[in-house]
């Protein structure tokens, strides 16, 4: 599956237009040239995935008629042209105010902002899943209106709210574990994003990352710009038809000074953290930190130590993720 438009052949992103066009007229008929049913229906996915303002596209069935000299497709609208202008209207004017508190001048700035506002305001729509039955939850209508969706609005919505701060990002389709505790999910199938920073792509999944999907109920960074081998602990996608993340370097916690490759480092981030004030600590581990497998006791002890040191009493609570070496502690009076 090709992802990235200036991999498309000539005939193939000419196509890619037709569609685009007859779907921004909201066009009861395409007449497109003539190609395969396999061409078709990947140009199909790719729009659907890249062109996050066509919501009102029913994308879910594709009716499409071959002939010698074309092929014919008939698409399924949402709403009526009147209504989806004005929700288009509307997704603009939302856009923009939530951009309004964006201050960074860079791309992996951007990607964070994004993250976090949508980490911390959509909720996850598990009656979607369930009805299999609300088609704005798979759109920027759930991941920025209504602020209720499921993964593919939400990744959709990225890449909304990306666009006009010139970063790109890919939405993915493929397969991730649910999170532990989160039975209501869609079991397997998932979609996210891959950012492009600096010409390199990043693995994002806003969604494992919701506040109300976190053990702690707060905006998590486990899969904020990762590498290919970091995420694919968890999730599988086509190799091939996406482009590689091949390393960390714009990874949030990289970005931080919270990768941690020792106990010595650890020690000393956590005294930093401390020292300001900070009320949570939230650090991702190298596999060299050499700290052993217990669920997280070793972590919290070396905590624990270093609040007496410091003469320093805190009420913690804590969450390990040992699958993505993650560690956060939340400290109260």
């Amino acid at each position: 599956m090709k992802y990235l438009m200036e991999e498309l052949g000539d005939e193939e992103r000419a196509i890619y237009g037709r569609i685009t066009e007859g779907l921004g007229r909201s066009d009861k008929k395409l007449a497109l040239p003539a190609c395969s049913d396999q061409v078709i229906r990947g140009l199909w996915d790719l729009v659907k995935r890249n062109e996050p303002g066509l919501f009102y596209v029913d994308f879910r069935d594709l009716d499409c008629s071959f002939s010698s000299r074309s092929v014919t497709v008939r698409p399924r609208y949402l709403y009526a042209k009147p209504e989806s202008d004005a929700m288009l209207g509307k997704l603009e004017q939302k856009r923009e105010q939530v951009l309004r508190g964006y201050t960074g001048t860079s791309a992996a700035q951007a990607t964070e902002y994004v993250h976090d506002w949508l980490a911390e305001n959509v909720r996850y729509d598990y009656a979607a899943v369930q009805t299999q039955a609300v088609p704005d939850a798979t759109t920027i209508v759930g991941g920025l209106l209504k602020e209720y969706a499921v993964c593919e609005g939400i990744a959709k919505t990225v890449r909304y709210l990306l666009e006009p701060l010139g970063v790109e990002a890919l939405v993915v389709s493929g397969e991730a574990d649910v999170p532990e505790g989160n039975t209501g999910m869609d079991g397997r199938r998932h979609c996210w994003n891959l950012n492009r920073i600096e010409g390199v792509f990043y693995h994002m999944d806003v969604t494992w990352d919701l506040k109300e999907v976190t053990p702690l109920n707060t905006v998590m960074h486990t899969f904020c710009n990762v590498d290919d081998g970091t995420i694919i602990i968890n999730h599988d996608w086509d190799f091939v038809g996406y482009p590689k993340a091949p390393d960390m370097a714009q990874n949030y916690y990289m970005r931080r000074g919270c990768y941690i490759r020792s106990r010595q480092a650890f020690e000393r981030y956590v005294e930093q953290c401390l020292a300001r004030g900070d009320g949570m600590i939230s650090v991702k581990f190298d596999a060299t930190a050499g700290f052993p497998d217990d669920g997280g006791t070793c972590i919290v002890n070396m905590v624990m130590k270093i609040l007496e040191k410091l003469d320093m009493e805190k009420k913690i609570s804590y969450v390990y993720d040992c699958e993505n070496t993650m560690f956060t502690v939340v400290l109260g009076v």
